[in-house]
């Protein structure tokens, strides 16, 4: 009688403190990729705003590509390999 009361009290307590580290783990996963989503969006408007060359702009994405805390992101392989270099501007056009 007294496994019939305890069992489930156990459970319950494990699938609390399951859900608990879990809610945990995903508001750090939101700051982190808050954060690389600004530090990307930086990187990219000081290399358009600059005026920096196609390959000064790729190998500014490429380092924004290969930081450690990209890797912590799921799913991001096909997104991160698609992102777009934005074009120079011409210096003519602005005279």
């Amino acid at each position: 009688m007294l496994v019939l009361l305890i069992l489930p009290a156990v459970i319950s307590c494990c699938s609390l403190a399951i859900s608990f580290i879990t809610i945990i783990h995903v508001r750090r996963l939101k700051s982190v990729t808050e954060a690389i989503t600004s530090s990307t969006h930086w990187l990219a408007r000081t290399a358009n705003r600059i005026g920096l060359g196609i390959s000064a702009q790729k190998a500014l994405m490429e380092y924004a590509r290969k930081k450690n805390l990209l890797k912590l992101i799921p799913n991001t392989g096909t997104k991160i390999s698609n992102l777009s270099v934005p074009q120079p501007r011409n210096s003519d056009e602005q005279l």
